[in-house]
């Protein structure tokens, strides 16, 4: 046999250059850190809070037309009640409210 009992197990001695064998782990924290510095300014904070800001002011305002609409649905309905009992007393006594015209 040509090879000792650790080649016959499959582990060989690597040869070669390769290019990811060496990380930088050290440049790595430093550019995460770098990064995470940059994220949590001030300035970028305040910014993420005025567009919360802007968020909730456009939400508060579509809430807002939403409960004008609804109103004006119940409007609506109430109208649509109020003629439908006149038509009843229309019909129910034509000769006495012959003036009520819908």
């Amino acid at each position: 046999m040509s090879g000792d009992l650790s080649e016959l197990d499959g582990e060989r001695a690597e040869v070669g250059d390769d290019g990811g064998a060496q990380q930088d782990v050290a440049g790595d924290v430093e550019v995460v850190l770098a990064e995470l510095e940059r994220v949590l300014r001030p300035a970028v904070l305040l910014a993420a809070e005025a567009a919360d800001e802007l968020l909730g002011a456009v939400e508060l305002h579509r809430a807002d037309v939403d409960v004008v609409l609804q109103h004006l649905l119940l409007v609506g309905h109430r109208l649509e009640l109020v003629t439908q009992r006149l038509q009843l007393v229309r019909h129910l006594h034509p000769r006495r409210h012959a003036a009520i015209s819908l």
